[in-house]
């Protein structure tokens, strides 16, 4: 009695031709970089503006002010390190890498905006 085979060779070879050009089609999308840009606000007023790609070495901003701030900045990514606010909220927001992020401090009033090349998202959920 001969055995039947559910996949054979053609079945096979259409497969890994589907996979490979499904694969072709997300290199571009993987390899392409959004130019990230960070613009640091104090009092209304943009005071930085920072290209995070072009970060070599991580290093610390501080804002003085009524309520002290530190923000680090480092190679594609922004956040706030330290402040004297009560609350510490900004601090709990983590790194902003993405288009589109932000965090503010606002007893210190101070804000962090991420900005890319892209599009951003209308929305994002946490």
């Amino acid at each position: 009695m001969k055995k039947r085979v559910f996949i054979s060779k053609s079945d096979i070879i259409i497969i890994a031709a589907v996979l490979v050009f499904a694969a072709l089609l997300l290199i571009p999308s993987a390899l392409k970089k959004d130019r990230l840009t960070a613009e640091i606000c104090v009092n209304g007023k943009t005071e930085y503006t920072i290209e995070l790609n072009e970060v070599e070495k991580e290093y610390d901003i501080p804002i003085g002010g009524r309520i002290p701030v530190t923000i680090t900045v480092g190679r594609g990514y922004i956040f706030f390190k330290e402040s004297g606010c009560p609350d510490r909220l900004c601090v709990k927001s983590g790194r902003l890498y993405k288009n589109g992020q932000s965090a503010a401090c606002l007893p210190a009033r101070v804000v962090i905006s991420v900005k890319g090349s892209e599009k951003a998202p209308d929305a994002l959920t946490y």
